[in-house]
């Protein structure tokens, strides 16, 4: 009977071993593989600083503006990679659909073109792909503005932020949403403008607010308030 107890002991113990391990190597596929970016292909960290965007200024009718980033895998086996929008705001469906954007994966030639009303959070512009180990790709992201025309947008703040998801093949293809990704933020476009007279704004589609014009009628209005006071005085002294 005791024997048998220890039998019995015995068996549960290895299966639990076992059942260990193989949670221990599935979690240990499942786990992100690191992954270096870089802004000028040139020096890599596993950190993005300045936004891609963060110097466009001012967005008109027919702008485009292009922007690349580097990924490099720094290990020596195969890894699957894609890029997916992290963080979207916008903040009208005018602006929104009017505002393209491209990203390309250089290297391996394949184009997704979306209008920002198209996108949403979670959602993949750069497919998944195979990168070798120690291999580098590059990421041009293009954003292009349509022919819009009057106040179409104008002044309205946009966010824009992606994620870099990379994952060793051994672990499988990434699961169907980017949600859960696991990886380097990259900011996109930041929620203010950089620069110019459009404060927190990213388009400007060419309609000027008509302040010099506001301010020459301001000026002839005193000047000529100034001249109708003078005849008033002028003819009481006369009279």
């Amino acid at each position: 009977m005791n024997r048998a107890r220890l039998a019995m002991v015995s068996v549960v113990t290895v299966l639990a071993a076992a059942l260990a391990m193989g949670g221990s190597a599935t979690a240990a596929q499942a786990s992100p593989t690191e992954i270096l970016v870089s802004a000028d292909g040139v020096s890599f960290g596993t950190h993005f600083g300045t936004p891609l965007f963060a110097g466009i200024g001012k967005l008109v009718p027919q702008d485009v503006v292009t922007v690349s980033f580097w990924v490099r895998n720094p290990t020596t086996s195969v890894a699957n990679m894609r890029v997916s929008v992290s963080h979207l705001v916008s903040p009208s469906m005018e602006m929104a659909s009017n505002l393209m954007l491209t990203a390309v994966d250089v290297s391996m030639g394949a184009t997704e073109s979306s209008a920002i009303a198209d996108l949403s959070t979670c959602d993949v512009v750069v497919a998944p792909r195979p990168l070798a180990g120690g291999a580098t790709m590059r990421v041009d992201l293009t954003l292009e503005m349509m022919d819009v025309t009057g106040q179409v947008a104008q002044a309205k703040l946009g966010d824009l932020d992606f994620l870099v998801g990379m994952r060793d093949t051994q672990a499988g293809a990434f699961p169907a949403s980017a949600c859960d990704d696991v990886g380097v933020a990259i900011p996109g476009i930041p929620p203010t403008a950089p620069s110019g007279n459009n404060p927190g704004g990213l388009i400007k589609t060419g309609v000027d607010l008509p302040y010099d014009w506001f301010a020459i009628a301001a000026g002839l209005f005193g000047f000529g308030f100034l001249l109708l006071l003078r005849r008033r005085r002028e003819r009481r002294e006369e009279s």
